[in-house]
């Protein structure tokens, strides 16, 4: 077979462009090839959170906010449990409820994701330094990388919508956890391990009943970074379909309406503000 001679308005080949095509070919190849991958991932990432929204939006807002009020209260006490039903109240009394509840569901999934992978990867990075020299520089990478690049590789692999919102919002959110997890395993006292260990507790032992109970306070800081960290992603989400209050303040900026899209960011920092007080609050509680 002869090869086709290239065309003359064709540009010119460089680096850049011989890169960029190769990368264009793993991406189609990937999602050609393992679309059911990331089909099944989209599908369980859907799944999870119409249960979560169920929750949040399909009750009543009464018996919501009554019930968020309530945990407040019983997990953090009443001056928390305050500032909760003054969120919940400005969210209600400017129309941002559902909205508000979408962008909760959104938050949860995502932060439940990040602990459910960022506990695992920060314990193999406390006690592995080979785990440590793997995971480290992609650590640093994702801290370092832009956030609109985020969304370009979720929108390659899994399109648009709520899930690949759901995703980007993981990616960004997560080191913390990870980072976090690691530093209260490393710091865990040696001599308390060493006495462990001298009562015949095995490694299993020693990681569940001493190092990770050493480490809960470090854990517990590395959620709270989850929860700060990911409605503000979740802002930057609204523009590939994951909706929520990030959609109103992307609605906001596109339409110049200052006040509203103000109105919707502080919506957005109440919510954060009142799952980290909450956090913060029953760790308190907890090492008193």
């Amino acid at each position: 077979m002869l090869a086709t001679p290239p065309s003359p308005n064709a540009p010119p080949v460089n680096l850049l462009t011989y890169v960029s095509e190769k990368i264009d070919t793993g991406v189609s190849y990937s999602t050609v090839f393992y679309g059911f991958l990331f089909d099944g991932i989209t599908q369980f990432l859907r799944g999870m959170l119409g249960e979560i929204t169920s929750v949040f939006v399909g009750i009543p807002w009464p018996i919501t906010m009554g019930i968020l009020l309530f945990l407040s209260w019983k997990m953090a006490g009443t001056r928390t449990a305050i500032f909760v039903g003054a969120s919940l109240f400005y969210l209600a009394i400017f129309g941002f409820w559902q909205t508000a509840m979408d962008t909760m569901s959104l938050v949860m999934a995502a932060s439940i994701i990040c602990v459910v992978l960022g506990l695992p990867l920060g314990i193999l990075v406390g006690k592995s330094a080979r785990g440590q020299s793997i995971v480290t520089p992609i650590l640093e990478l994702l801290l370092t990388i832009p956030s609109f690049v985020y969304l370009l590789l979720a929108i390659a692999f899994f399109s648009i919508g709520k899930p690949t919102g759901i995703l980007a919002t993981v990616i960004f959110a997560m080191p913390p956890m990870v980072r976090l997890t690691a530093l209260g395993i490393k710091h865990a006292p040696e001599n308390t391990k060493e006495a462990t260990l001298a009562f015949g507790a095995n490694p299993r032992q020693l990681l569940a009943k001493v190092e990770f109970l050493l480490a809960l306070p470090s854990i517990m800081a590395g959620v709270n970074q989850v929860v700060m960290m990911s409605p503000s992603m979740l802002v930057i989400a609204a523009l590939i379909g994951a909706g929520g209050m990030g959609y109103i303040v992307v609605e906001a900026l596109e339409n110049t309406e200052i006040e509203r899209g103000i109105m919707a960011g502080l919506g957005i920092a109440l919510l954060a503000m009142m799952i980290d007080r909450i956090v913060q609050k029953t760790n308190r509680n907890r090492e008193q």
